[in-house]
């Protein structure tokens, strides 16, 4: 039966104590240089979610910023995201044309569907006419 000493075993204690002081010296020397490893891997992580979180929201601004009518849409067509410019574009022409702000977000969406089919995931850009930007 092993007897725990902290977490680890009476036989793992053992054949600690059986080796010289040179030795344990060294295996704390290795432990410390992957513990320096560990924690410099961990800052590298921090900085790389960082830089991440920077470009997402770099690329979020430009997104909701840019003047043309852009839809982030699914392989199925669905919309995952829009800038601005385009809802500006639906309270233009909603009134006009006596739809609802919905009735021609989903007018628009399905003229979509029926011009790009099934598509890969990617950016649309609405202009005079629809062009796909796939990713």
């Amino acid at each position: 039966m092993q007897h725990k000493v902290g977490s680890r075993s009476q036989e793992e204690s053992m054949k600690d104590e059986n080796k010289t002081k040179e030795q344990l010296i060294n295996e704390l020397v290795a432990l410390r240089q992957e513990m320096v490893k560990l924690e410099k891997l961990d800052t590298e992580r921090k900085q790389a979610d960082e830089a991440l979180r920077e470009s997402e929201e770099n690329f979020r601004n430009i997104f909701q910023s840019v003047p043309e009518s852009l839809l982030v849409v699914s392989s199925q067509m669905e919309v995952l995201n829009s800038n601005e410019a385009f809802s500006g574009l639906i309270r233009k022409y909603a009134p006009p044309l006596n739809m609802s702000e919905d009735e021609l977000r989903k007018r628009i969406l399905s003229e979509l569907r029926q011009h790009f089919g099934r598509t890969k995931q990617g950016i649309i850009e609405i202009g005079k006419s629809p062009v796909r930007k796939d990713s």
